[in-house]
């Protein structure tokens, strides 16, 4: 067993990332079962073959890099692990149980799980003028990020975070996703 422990926490990014795809091919080559710690989600995920998720020192989530990230197995490890949108909502009683109700704003979200009504959507799932599940957010602040632009939205009083290719618009927008992108807790 290789055991790392943040070996390339001093490293600047570009030559993070030409380590981190070495370190995978000659762990792969050899054969070698490694434990590789660190704080860097991004490297957790392209390092990994498995990823383990703690909080307080207590296994939240165990899995492949893929699972960890779409399907979270908790709310902390929902909001851990990259950027999440994170609403606390209630099955609508009018419902056959697909949808949730946050706030005043129902969402279908596919297959439903009993008990679960907390609804997550990543950033990057969130659409501008999308046709489902749309909901009004105001535009507060837009980031470029190189590859992406991060706009932070106002939705009655809820934080959003939308991840998009496009420049997103100012103002008044409606947002909105793909029931199969949303999981539920």
């Amino acid at each position: 067993v290789l055991l790392l422990d943040e070996p390339m926490s001093a490293l600047d990014a570009r030559l993070r990332e030409r380590l981190r795809v070495q370190v995978k091919q000659i762990q792969s080559e050899l054969g070698i079962t490694t434990v590789y710690v660190t704080h860097d989600q991004s490297e957790a995920l392209a390092i990994s073959d498995r990823v383990a998720v703690l909080n307080a020192g207590r296994v939240e989530q165990v899995g492949t890099p893929e699972e960890v990230y779409r399907e979270p197995a908790s709310r902390f490890v929902a909001e851990f692990v990259g950027d999440n949108n994170v609403f606390d909502g209630e099955t609508p009683v009018e419902t056959e149980g697909c949808s949730v109700r946050v706030g005043e704003t129902d969402f279908d979200v596919g297959e439903r799980v009993d008990g679960r009504d907390t609804v997550c959507v990543r950033p990057e799932s969130l659409r501008f003028d999308c046709e489902q599940n749309r909901f009004p957010v105001r535009v507060e602040s837009v980031e470029f990020l190189g590859d992406a632009y991060r706009a932070h939205c106002d939705w009655d009083g809820r934080e959003v975070l939308v991840k998009t290719r496009d420049e997103p618009p100012s103002g008044e927008a409606v947002l909105g996703f793909d029931p199969a992108d949303a999981t539920l807790l």
